[in-house]
């Protein structure tokens, strides 16, 4: 049986190349999803009320002061 260097090299070459792609592909699909989801987080926390006092309790300060 004969060893055929050329082209053992040139399926590891292909084989190897392949996997980078698939890698590469992987690592921009997961790369993507976390900018979606900080998006969706940024977008969820400028939607939020900002915590603080009510309106309500904000005029009776201004009232109590007045008075």
């Amino acid at each position: 049986m004969e060893i055929d260097t050329p082209s053992m090299i040139l399926s590891f070459v292909a084989t190897t190349v392949t996997a980078a792609a698939l890698w590469e592909a992987h690592r921009s699909r997961r790369a993507a999803e976390e900018a979606r989801r900080s998006a969706e987080e940024a977008a969820t926390r400028v939607a939020r009320p900002a915590p603080g006092p009510e309106p309500a309790a904000e005029v009776s300060k201004v009232t109590v002061a007045w008075l």
